[in-house]
């Protein structure tokens, strides 16, 4: 992947264990294979840059605002799961994305029998579904994110 400066990116690190996210933009590029030098948000006074390898970091977008959190009573719980929207809305803020509606669908839509439907997002003129579900790989973790939704035309 390239990058641009200017470019919104994301880099998930380790922090004693736990998975830190930190948005920033790019700063420069010194190649096409990397390292990418970022300002991070979280970067006291905007003016202190990090060099990054490409592998570590992920252009912003849509699909890759992603909250991962613990306890499956979020999906079970209605006040709770409702809840989610706020959360997946505060993060997507905090990485610069920006939209253009959002509809919540009340305490969410049964998809599947592990998958909530929570909200319609409107995105660049495309529509996506917010979607909490249970991870697999993970018992009693929730996911929440976009996805593109499903449609058959008949």
């Amino acid at each position: 992947m390239s990058f641009q400066p200017g470019d919104r990116v994301r880099c998930v690190e380790d922090h004693d264990g736990m998975p830190l996210v930190r948005y920033g933009s790019v700063s420069t590029v010194a190649t096409e294979h990397g390292p990418v030098t970022v300002m991070f948000d979280d970067a006291l006074g905007g003016d202190i840059v990090d060099l990054v390898d490409l592998g570590d970091l992920e252009q912003i977008a849509i699909d890759t605002i992603v909250l991962r959190l613990d306890g499956d009573d979020l999906l079970h719980d209605p006040a709770l799961r409702s809840g989610l929207v706020a959360l997946w809305e505060g993060e997507a803020d905090r990485a610069g994305l920006a939209f253009e509606g959002i509809h919540r669908l009340g305490h969410g839509l049964v998809a599947t029998s592990d998958s909530w439907a929570l909200a319609e997002l409107v995105v660049a003129g495309s529509s996506w579904v917010l979607v909490a579900r249970t991870d697999p790989a993970s018992p009693g973790t929730v996911v929440v994110g976009a996805a593109r939704p499903n449609r058959w035309d008949t």
